[in-house]
């Protein structure tokens, strides 16, 4: 098992965020070509971006992913794998602008290949 934080690059109508993240990774090898990997996560820091009169602060509260990994082992030491799967991602956003702004809609689920 792995435990990082992760600082997440969201984009949504040309504008992006960089929340950050505390992940937790872990997996498992099914077989030596295939392998299966979970992570999760919970919001550590939002990030802000300024719109007309205000500013908006973009959150991730939490994120699920699964992955299916097929890999190839070119020596005892080194491997070459891709990740196929999904990651649903809970974001939450709030604005200091008089008028309501919604920022990223969700929740928000993101294929990943």
């Amino acid at each position: 098992m792995l435990a990082l934080i992760t600082k997440w690059v969201l984009t949504y109508k040309n504008v992006d965020v960089n929340p950050e993240a505390f992940r937790l990774r872990a997996g498992t090898e099914i077989n030596r070509y295939l392998a299966v990997e979970a992570q999760a996560g919970l919001g550590t820091a939002s990030d802000t971006y300024k719109v007309t009169g205000g500013q908006v602060d973009i959150k991730v509260d939490s994120f699920y992913s699964l992955f299916l990994r097929p890999q190839l082992n070119l020596t005892n030491t080194v491997s070459v794998y891709g990740l196929v799967g999904g990651t649903y991602i809970d974001v939450s956003s709030t604005s200091s602008s008089a008028t309501h702004v919604r920022a990223l809609p969700t929740p928000h689920l993101m294929a990943q290949v």
